[in-house]
């Protein structure tokens, strides 16, 4: 199975994200935060965390620019405030894990790109061959009609990652019904945060 595409925006991707891991360093060198020992419930505690993670945000909205890898079926996006909320938020609320997981867990998809993959992919077939050529993390994320493939680049862990989506073409349609869906739901959060109703 040809993979070349995907391949080539890995690869595009890794500088980018060396690149923008290094800039911020540069922009915010006194402040080291070790986002897989810090827990999401620690956000609530420290203010200083939270804004940690919003100041990333607004420097990567202010350092790439949309449709940065010139691919077709590419596209790419900074995760924004009122969504960022509501995932920390819905972590800290969890009934399971009341906010223990890592933030670096929570927070992997500050920045996110997607690939829509015009063939079949056998997702073991697939991982195998992300991790022999790229050692990166690669899961199958399956969940409410969403089916795709997201692979995550962490250069270590007080570096925030990022996320790539790999879709399949016949899943695009129910993978943008859910991904409405979650849009509506943390709106919905956003207005009952505000005191307004739903």
């Amino acid at each position: 199975m040809d993979y070349n595409d995907i391949d080539r925006l890995i690869k595009l991707i890794l500088v980018e994200y060396n690149r923008i891991c290094n800039k911020w360093e540069n922009f915010c060198p006194n402040v080291r935060i070790n986002l897989k020992k810090k827990l999401v419930r620690d956000i609530r505690n420290d203010v200083g965390i939270f804004t940690y993670i919003s100041s990333y945000r607004s420097f990567l909205s202010g350092s790439i620019s949309t449709n940065q890898f010139n691919i077709p079926q590419v596209s790419n996006r900074v995760k924004a405030q009122n969504s960022l909320e509501s995932k920390i938020q819905r972590y800290i609320d969890n009934k399971e894990e009341h906010g223990l997981s890592p933030i670096n867990k929570c927070v992997n998809d500050l920045f996110g790109v997607r690939i829509v993959y015009s063939g079949t992919i056998d997702f073991l077939d697939f991982k195998n061959h992300i991790e022999s050529q790229f050692d990166l993390k690669c899961i199958e994320a399956l969940r409410e009609g969403y089916k795709a493939i997201h692979i995550y680049f962490k250069k270590d862990n007080y570096s925030f990652p990022w996320e790539l989506q790999v879709w399949e073409e016949c899943n695009n349609h129910s993978n943008l019904i859910s991904h409405h869906k979650y849009k509506q739901d943390y709106a919905s959060w956003e207005r009952e945060a505000e005191g307004g109703k739903t």
